[in-house]
């Protein structure tokens, strides 16, 4: 509650005229003369807030979004990135599975079941140190 004074003014940059009034109108020393909930989040600055962007779409040209649509029918998703071991692994997993083996063999790849978080004492930098 503001007992004593006036309430607190906002700087004058940095802020527009809107949220400056709404600031006010929150802080006012007559609380009777307050806003309720419902009439602030009718203020314009509250209103210009909540509204979604909207994207305006403009009609594709003919000829130009026929050769996209064409080019993208013909483009190739094997990127080259496949993981020979990862699939050979994925392949024993499932076939241990269709057996009832579940429990047999490794969990992960052997790559994938290196510890990436150790670090080698020889890059330490405490070896470095006195030379």
């Amino acid at each position: 509650a503001i007992v004593e004074g006036e309430p607190p003014a906002m700087p004058d940059e940095g802020y527009s005229d809107l949220a400056k009034d709404f600031v006010k109108q929150c802080l006012h020393k007559i609380p009777k003369m307050r806003p309720t909930y419902a009439l602030l989040l009718k203020h314009p600055w509250i209103q210009s807030l909540s509204k979604p962007e909207t994207i305006d779409e403009v009609a594709e040209e003919g000829d130009a979004a026929d050769k996209v649509a064409e080019a993208v029918g013909h483009i190739d998703l094997s990127s080259g990135t496949e993981d020979a071991e990862v699939a050979e692994w994925v392949k024993s997993v499932l076939k241990r599975n269709a057996e009832g083996q579940n429990g047999n063999g490794p969990s992960k790849p052997a790559l994938h079941a290196a510890p990436l978080d150790s670090v080698s004492p020889l890059g330490s930098p405490m070896l470095h140190q006195g030379r």
